[in-house]
């Protein structure tokens, strides 16, 4: 399963699960949706609610990568939904209000400030500073298409660890600002 798949499927299985009932009159469908506030609402919707975690953010900023071999944050500010107020678009990192299994998703593209020299450039997912997984990818000099690397990991957080992603290359360059660059996750159970 691709990460498009797995972001789709995702996203059905919350609807799915969502306080969404659907009646349907011939002709005429009528969906009615449970709002928060609304009279009606228990205490176990409240909970049910809160218990959902996801988010996902996108660059709204180039990020330079000048020094080979090191590692850069990689800022994401452009957040497109956080369904729990967990992940801040500032610091472009995401803090876990519950523990739990979650799955983080990172895609980055990368262009060299040289595009006639071999290149390495890597993604790593950080949980508290340290390193959980790493992508790397190899472009040769003069490819057609600039490098585009992403990371797909389940890990299990404990309340109050900090998500982040971080990136490297072997040529300077720069990670453009691209609807694909982005940063995603969800709690799974």
């Amino acid at each position: 399963m691709n990460k498009e798949e797995l972001l789709h499927y995702l996203l059905k299985e919350y609807l799915a699960h969502s306080k969404i009932e659907k009646n349907t009159n011939i002709g005429n469908p009528v969906v009615n949706v449970n709002v928060s506030g609304c009279s009606g609402e228990s205490k176990h919707d409240k909970k049910d609610e809160k218990d959902k975690s996801a988010f996902r953010a996108i660059k709204s900023a180039a990020t330079p990568i000048p020094i080979v071999n090191s590692n850069f944050k990689v800022s994401f500010n452009n957040e497109k939904f956080d369904l729990n107020n967990e992940y801040n678009s500032i610091t472009s990192a995401f803090v876990a209000e519950e523990a739990g299994v979650y799955l983080f998703t990172a895609t980055l593209s990368f262009n060299p400030n040289n595009a006639n020299v071999d290149y390495e450039f890597g993604l790593q997912l950080t949980v508290n500073g340290t390193e959980i997984d790493v992508d790397a990818d190899y472009t040769g000099f003069n490819a057609v298409y600039f490098n585009t690397t992403d990371i797909s990991e389940i890990v299990r957080l404990q309340a109050g660890d900090t998500v982040e992603i971080v990136a490297l290359s072997t040529t300077p360059g720069v990670i453009p600002v691209e609807q694909r660059s982005s940063f995603a996750g969800a709690r799974l159970s």
